[in-house]
């Protein structure tokens, strides 16, 4: 594990997949997907959010790709936190990955936010095909 991932509780971990799909739950919730972010400048577009988000779904709406394939996390793809450095004063980015047969490990990273007392937006900072290597040990809530 690098110095800079930070190891959530399971009940912490639970609570953000819980404000997941309360979000996800509301039709009004806007999914903003972040394409051709600058960290990707210098990644082979095989490691892009649009790459793989059309590569796994070629047929429907991305956002709803992406609202199908969020409820569906679970505790057991939960690898780590970061910081967010960007916004420093915003909650950890909780990072996940799901095994897709055949295709590979897709690193998915979501930051739920409340915009109003009455609306909310999930952006999707990373959905693409991870450039690390993935096995069991990353994922500390697997098969407990």
């Amino acid at each position: 594990m690098e110095s800079n991932h930070i190891i959530k509780s399971r009940e912490e971990v639970k609570t953000f997949l819980a404000r997941l799909i309360y979000a996800l739950k509301d039709k009004h919730t806007r999914i903003i997907i972040k394409y051709d972010r600058n960290s990707e400048g210098n990644k082979n577009i095989e490691h892009t959010n649009r790459f793989t988000i059309y590569d796994l779904n070629p047929d429907k709406p991305p956002e709803e790709f992406i609202r199908n394939e969020f409820s569906k996390l679970t505790i057991e793809e939960y690898m780590y936190c970061l910081e967010d450095d960007l916004y420093p004063d915003r909650n950890n980015l909780f990072v996940f990955a799901r095994l897709y047969e055949e295709k590979g490990y897709v690193y998915i990273k979501p930051r739920v936010n409340l915009i109003t007392t009455s609306r909310m937006s999930i952006i999707v900072i990373s959905f693409h095909y991870s450039t690390i290597d993935i096995n069991d040990i990353c994922f500390p809530y697997k098969n407990l």
